[in-house]
């Protein structure tokens, strides 16, 4: 027999269908907040992949912010992944290249630690991408210092 509450003493509805319609709204929401992550990311690793680099006459001048993008393996590497509840639903890297396989695995690595959640990771996959940062180049800081606003205008645009 379904279970009913009432409201004011009057049956209102099965509560088998309410939480059915709670399941529902719940997972549209869930979808629609994983779109919302995937554009901001894709806006802040386009921002990243499209930092100009200096011609390689300056190898050897200043010439912050930008570093010389001599081989392409650095910003081919910058990528990013987004798990719900521990499971890949999307990635999204320029090649499958050496700095691509890296840092979808750094994606992985990351995941593993927030199993219950929604969780975006944005990489540069070569190994010495943090070296080039800590000489004073963008890589990936500069555009990810815009994912707070990115995320604030996609999650705001939300509607159920």
């Amino acid at each position: 027999m379904p279970v009913t509450f009432k409201i004011n003493g009057k049956p209102n509805a099965n509560i088998d269908e309410l939480f059915k319609g709670i399941t529902e709204v719940s997972e549209r929401l869930n979808k629609r907040i994983i779109m919302a992550v995937q554009a901001a990311c894709l806006n802040i690793v386009t921002m990243a992949r499209n930092l100009p680099s200096p011609p390689e006459t300056l190898r050897h001048t200043p010439h912050q912010p930008n570093y010389i993008d001599m081989t392409g393996n650095l910003r081919q590497s910058i990528g990013f992944a987004i798990y719900d509840k521990g499971v890949k639903v999307f990635s999204n890297f320029l090649t499958q290249g050496d700095g691509a396989t890296k840092g979808l695995a750094i994606c992985d690595q990351t995941a593993v630690n927030f199993p219950n959640e929604i969780v975006a990771v944005i990489v540069a996959g070569m190994e010495y991408a943090a070296l080039v940062e800590s000489k004073g180049y963008f890589v990936l800081s500069e555009p990810v210092s815009h994912l707070s606003e990115e995320l604030k205008k996609y999650l705001s645009q939300i509607k159920i």
